[in-house]
């Protein structure tokens, strides 16, 4: 093996001598030595995950060897400046974008007992100035694509592994995001057909009240209600029913649930009270009920996917004003009073003949603010869907590229020794 030993100058620091030998998988080998600094620096270039075919970085290992530096594991040869051995190695660098920093915490001085120090700032910036040389030389090398690909080589198994894992992943991602594109889709022309679709007729209020028996959650018979629709509102869907009954009086209001996702909503929303707005879930109301004296607010959202009965569920909510805008929860015997009410009138409410019209009423009124929300989700997932069908494509390439590497099995060996002159 023949080597020779050059000058490498650097701008305002003594000259030093260099030598280079390629080593197995890509690395190469500089010996390094002048006055008051020498030691050996190895360029490792090695493949990041999920980048483009051809990228690479390398790392400058402090010391003689081909394997990874290990903490606290001192290396033959490393690097002394100025009289301090220095133990670690370089950033992930970008050969052809150094930064300005290329020793930062992956460097120290080892002391006995596994203990370590800070590289003095002098020691730094020369080793620092010697490692870009080395750098502007190494990545101007005739064989650098043939160390890249050595490097590529002797990682291949492992990142074949890893882009198939990728190439998984993002099948399953891209048939999850396929799926909700072809729902959307069908919610699309669920909304188109709805719009199109004539409105029934909702019935009339009824004049005369009707008489519904209330249950308490353990069965026993609380009494009978009286209950009269007040107003049926075919735009929104909703019924206002006056109630009136044992220590019980005033207004609730149902309506098909604003929240509920379906283009025809399924759900109910049960509150005390008669909105003073027009929506129906407006916190501004009048003639809220009370109950046992007790005047009670909020709302019951019941999903239409559970069922129903005279004695469940057990509670549901009721809530009283306890001053400055703030509610807490109604006594024990109010909200089981109140449960009872709620319960009787849903279950009436059930078994109206218009229901299916106020539900389609209810969805006539979402149905420009439902289009916009679905244009707008087919439009994101179809933006997803490019976005994942590139990375597939692009983790194939790569899986499909090491693969072959894989397959070859060549290795590059081979020295030499070079002059070069800090750019700087």
């Amino acid at each position: 093996m023949n080597t020779t030993d050059l000058n490498l100058e650097l701008p305002g620091r003594p000259d030093v001598t260099v030598t280079h030998q390629v080593l197995e998988h890509g690395r190469v080998r500089y010996r390094v030595r002048g006055r008051r600094l020498r030691g050996t620096l190895v360029v490792a270039p090695y493949i990041p995950h999920d980048g483009q075919i051809g990228q690479h970085l390398v790392h400058v290992n402090l010391g003689e060897g081909i394997d990874s530096v290990r903490p606290y594991t001192p290396r033959p040869d490393e690097p002394v400046v100025n009289g301090v051995r220095v133990h670690g190695a370089s950033e992930a660098l970008d050969p052809d974008r150094l930064p300005a920093v290329v020793l930062a915490s992956r460097v120290s001085v080892l002391l006995s007992d596994y203990g370590t120090r800070r590289v003095p700032d002098g020691a730094r910036e020369a080793l620092e100035a010697v490692i870009k040389a080395v750098m502007r030389h190494w990545r101007r090398r005739a064989d650098r694509a043939d160390l890249v690909q050595a490097a590529e080589r002797r990682d291949a198994a492992s990142l074949v592994v890893h882009e198939q894992r990728r190439v998984e992943d993002l099948t399953a991602k891209l048939a999850e995001t396929r799926a909700e594109r072809a729902a959307a889709g069908n919610r699309s022309r669920q909304i188109s057909g709805l719009d199109r679709r004539r409105q029934p007729p909702a019935r009339p209020a009824l004049a005369v009240p009707e008489h519904v028996p209330m249950v308490a959650s353990d069965g026993t018979p609380m009494g009978t209600l009286s209950v009269r629709e007040l107003e049926v509102d075919a735009h929104h869907g909703r019924v206002v029913y006056t109630v009136s009954g044992p220590r019980t009086r005033g207004l609730f209001t149902v309506s098909p649930d604003p929240y509920d996702n379906g283009v025809i909503p399924q759900g109910l929303s049960i509150s005390y009270g008669r909105p003073l707005a027009d929506d129906s879930n407006s916190r501004l109301r009048e003639e809220m009920p009370q109950i046992n004296g007790v005047i009670v607010h909020g709302a019951w959202r019941y999903g239409g996917r559970t069922p129903i009965t005279p004695t469940s569920p057990p509670q549901l909510p009721a809530r009283v004003a306890t001053g400055d805008g703030r509610y807490a929860a109604a006594p024990a015997a109010t909200t089981a009073r109140a449960s009872a009410v709620l319960r009787a009138l849903v279950l009436h409410h059930l078994a109206r003949p218009d229901r299916d019209a106020l539900r389609i009423a209810a969805g006539k009124q979402r149905v420009a603010g439902r289009r916009r929300s679905v244009r707008d989700e087919l439009a994101k997932l179809r933006r997803t869907e490019t976005r994942q069908l590139r990375a597939l494509e692009r983790h194939k390439a790569r899986r499909d590229h090491f693969a072959a590497l894989v397959a070859e099995g060549r290795v590059i060996t081979g020295s030499s020794s070079t002059a070069f002159q800090d750019c700087a």
